[in-house]
């Protein structure tokens, strides 16, 4: 006997199965992570069917009798007739797509939810509807979202619009002004409808929007910027505001919420009161130029009038001593007394000189004239001075020569007084700009926040 058998390749097809298992799996996992219910209504009979997530967001139990009429007991009390006839007068009799976001009280607790249904009709032959399949998600939180930013918006508009300070809405990041306040056209001249034709970067002078960008790419979104601009009106008037910018969600978007408080008044104070300051240091170097002058001619005329008026007495007490043969005991101590007292004087004439002027500094400049000067401290306090020069040859302006001697003999001055010190260190060093000169001690010091309570002049130099 001969049996006879076929076989066929269901290679393929168990593939396409797989695939369409793999594509179900899939399907029904993003249903369960978006919490997306689905749902069939039989438009016949009114009967319609429902997943579990479906009938979680109901608020049902399986055996729920799932008719259009309960289906409608769900819905909420405001939206029932509103949802009944979209259902019949739009989708049904016009064959549209079921798209509807709507409230529902769910049937377990009686909470309000929101939903959002999509559905899409299957026609028969004669082209009527007689089914509908779609899905119902939960969207409460999102509703929930939107009602609390609507809110927000709310409030900024009322704070906007009412604000006496003037306020305006910009685009992130392209800066268009899209809304404005009453203060802000009041203030800078501008209509409405121009302000909403202008970018922020017209209301500066051209100069000062290099800047302006380079500022705004610093500004960090989520926290209020404050910033000093000049900002021009529509008539060219240029002023100084203090601006207040933060990132706000306006109409779904992110846009710059400004606003600029005008402190024109204020920045020109300022100016004037720096300029009455830098007056006062002019003042100040200009009489401390005049009484250096002074202090040099005086310096001059002792040294040179005074002085030679006492070599000459001391040469003439010299002559006389000579002159006199067999002087008593009592002349010759007597001349010698008055040659010595005339030397004394001679000492502290050129002592009174060089404290007002050394002539050292005028001579051979900065530098041998401050380690002259520690040498004199030295010897006379008995307090070690150490000069270090880090600076190196240097030549330095007169004025600047002078000022810096001066600072070094007034320190050194209240060291002797205050420091109860042993050691003094000074140090004269520069940089590719600038020259320094740093004195340190080793002494008692002071109670800074003792001396900053005390009342006292300042010294502007």
């Amino acid at each position: 006997m001969i049996e006879y058998g076929y076989a066929e390749d269901i290679t393929q097809r168990k593939l396409a199965e797989k695939v369409l298992e793999e594509s179900e799996r899939f399907l029904k996992e993003t249903q369960v992570i978006a919490k997306l219910g689905t749902y069939s209504l039989d438009i016949t009979t009114g009967k319609w069917s429902s997943s579990e997530i479906l009938n979680d967001i109901f608020g049902i139990d399986a055996d729920f009798d799932k008719t259009v009429e309960n289906w409608e007991s769900i819905v909420h009390p405001e939206w029932k007739k509103i949802m009944s006839d979209y259902l019949k007068e739009e989708v049904i009799d016009r064959k549209i797509k079921f798209d509807k976001e709507y409230k529902i009280i769910r049937k377990s607790d009686q909470a309000e939810h929101w939903v959002h249904g999509i559905g899409r009709l299957k026609l028969n032959n004669s082209g009527e509807p007689i089914l509908m399949v779609g899905t119902i998600q939960d969207i409460s939180e999102r509703k929930r979202a939107e009602k609390e930013i609507f809110q927000s918006e709310q409030r900024y508009r009322l704070l906007f619009y009412n604000n006496p300070l003037p306020m305006w809405m910009t685009t992130f990041p392209g800066l268009d002004i899209i809304d404005v306040n009453e203060a802000a056209i009041k203030q800078y001249g501008y209509s409405r409808e121009e302000f909403l034709k202008l970018n922020t970067r017209e209301l500066r002078p051209a100069e000062d929007v290099a800047n302006f960008l380079k500022e705004v790419d610093k500004m960090q979104p989520d926290t209020i910027n404050l910033r000093n601009w000049r900002h021009k009106k529509k008539d060219g008037t240029v002023i100084h505001v203090e601006t207040y910018s933060h990132q706000i969600i306006y109409e779904g978007e992110r846009v710059w919420l400004g606003l600029s408080h005008d402190v024109t008044e204020k920045y020109e104070a300022k100016e004037l009161l720096q300029k009455s300051y830098e007056d006062i240091r002019q003042l100040v170097s200009k009489l401390q130029s005049i009484r250096e002058d002074e202090r040099t001619g005086i310096a001059r005329e002792i040294h040179d009038e005074l002085g030679q008026q006492l070599t000459g007495l001391k040469m003439d007490m010299h002559w006389l001593s000579r002159k006199i043969k067999d002087p008593e005991k009592e002349i010759s101590d007597k001349m010698q007394e008055s040659i010595e007292l005339i030397n004394a004087t001679i000492t502290s004439v050129r002592k009174i000189s060089t404290d007002l002027r050394p002539s050292i500094l005028d001579d051979l400049g900065l530098l041998p004239a401050l380690e002259w000067q520690g040498d004199e401290f030295e010897k006379r306090s008995g307090t070690t001075v150490e000069f270090i020069n880090e600076a190196g040859d240097i030549t330095v302006q007169p004025e600047a020569a002078t000022a810096i001697f001066r600072i070094y003999q007034e320190l050194l001055t209240n060291i002797a007084r205050h420091a109860n010190a042993s050691l003094v260190k000074a140090v004269l060093y520069k940089d590719d700009s600038s020259l320094y000169f740093s004195i340190t001690d080793n002494g008692v010091g002071f109670d800074i926040e003792t001396k900053s309570n005390k009342k006292r002049w300042a010294c502007l130099a």
